[in-house]
């Protein structure tokens, strides 16, 4: 997704503020990065998808904060962070809407790591097991939620980009 210059800008620095927020909290709320990560709560970053016309959690604000992050604190180690958040999203996850968040923030990471744009890599293989496992085990809820069109969408995305499946 593309924004103005002005958007962008918006965007990052609101990310930033819940980042902060986040930080204050993270010591007495274990879940407050996966609800700053995963788009949960007030932590959601949300902007208008002009594809859809609905408003989404913004992964793009979200992954450049944390790299943004990153780049300037390596010590406060936010790549362990999501790794983990990312790990028991996709792992354990059933509602649509945040299993799709962590489906893309991966995507997003993986193609990161793929131009070398990303300032840390993540163990990609051991989240996309997570995935396929949370296919495996909850294949019947994601058929009601009809989340398994989405999943057979990304599996073609994987597989055509990184040559890695999550249905197969």
């Amino acid at each position: 997704m593309e924004y103005n210059n002005d958007k962008s800008k918006l965007l990052l620095r609101k990310a930033e503020a819940v980042l902060g927020v986040v930080r204050k909290y993270e010591q007495t709320k274990p879940d407050v990065y996966e609800k700053f990560i995963i788009g949960k709560s007030t932590a959601a970053i949300i902007s208008m998808n002009p594809v859809t016309g609905r408003p989404e959690h913004n992964i793009w604000a979200v992954m450049e904060t944390i790299y943004d992050d990153y780049r300037n604190h390596p010590e406060r180690k936010i790549n362990e962070r999501l790794q983990e958040v990312l790990h028991n999203t996709l792992r354990h996850e059933t509602l649509s809407t945040y299993l799709n968040n962590a489906i893309q923030e991966l995507l997003y990471q993986m193609r990161s790591e793929k131009q070398k744009t990303a300032p840390f890599s993540l163990d990609c293989i051991q989240l996309l097991n997570d995935l396929k496992a949370n296919v495996e085990e909850n294949k019947r809820k994601h058929e009601i939620s009809n989340m398994m069109n989405d999943i057979k969408n990304y599996d073609k995305i994987f597989e055509e980009n990184y040559s890695c499946n999550i249905l197969k």
